[in-house]
C-alpha cells in the first residue's frame, strides 16, 4: 500500500480480518478467518521484504490463526 505506515497498514488488515470474521458466509454454514503478515519497506531487496510478511504470516498461523502480525523495523 504505498504511501501507507506501517502502522496504517496493519490498522487496515485488522479491519479486513474483523469483517471476514464477522461475515456469516453461505447463510452461516462457513466460519472464515484469515490471517496475514505485514512488513514495510526497509530491506535490500524486495525478496526480503516478501520473506519477511510470508515469515509473519507463518507465525501468525502458527498462533491460532485469525491474526495479523507485523514486522518490527530495524532501527538505524
Amino acid at each position: 500500500m504505498p504511501d501507507t505506515t506501517l502502522d496504517e497498514g496493519f490498522q487496515i488488515a485488522e479491519r479486513i480480518r474483523i469483517k471476514i470474521k464477522d461475515h456469516r458466509f453461505y447463510h452461516n454454514r462457513i466460519d472464515l478467518t484469515i490471517s496475514g503478515g505485514i512488513a514495510q519497506w526497509h530491506y535490500s531487496s524486495i525478496s526480503e521484504l516478501i520473506q519477511t510478511a510470508d515469515q509473519l504470516l507463518y507465525q501468525a498461523k502458527k498462533s491460532g490463526r485469525n491474526t495479523i502480525l507485523r514486522d518490527h523495523p530495524k532501527i538505524l
